[in-house]
């Protein structure tokens, strides 16, 4: 039910888009440092917003690779301490009496 949910979301952000971009067909200027080129619309809101998204993205990584480093040394903590159990398990009880 979720996939179903998930494809209709992308069908209509997709729908939209297509819409967006044939409303929008008109070229406009885009001037940059070494000059200017007259290029649609939306390629140019397209690109504006994949970049954003790949800006996003990069400045996540930190957050996801210190939870990834802090995960790997928390799954270490656990070996160790599961390896000690077992030793601790295999030792024979010894009486006081």
């Amino acid at each position: 039910m979720l996939r179903l949910i998930r494809f209709a979301i992308y069908l209509i952000v997709g729908f939209v888009g297509l819409v967006f971009a044939l409303l929008n067909a008109q070229s406009v200027p885009l001037n940059y440092y070494f000059g200017s080129r007259e290029i649609p619309l939306a390629f140019i809101v397209a690109l504006a917003v994949a970049f954003g998204a790949l800006l996003g993205i990069a400045a996540s990584m930190t957050v996801v690779i210190k939870a990834k480093r802090q995960t790997s040394g928390l799954r270490k903590n656990v070996n160790v301490a599961e390896k000690e159990l077992a030793h601790l398990r295999a030792l024979p009880l010894k009486d006081k009496h």
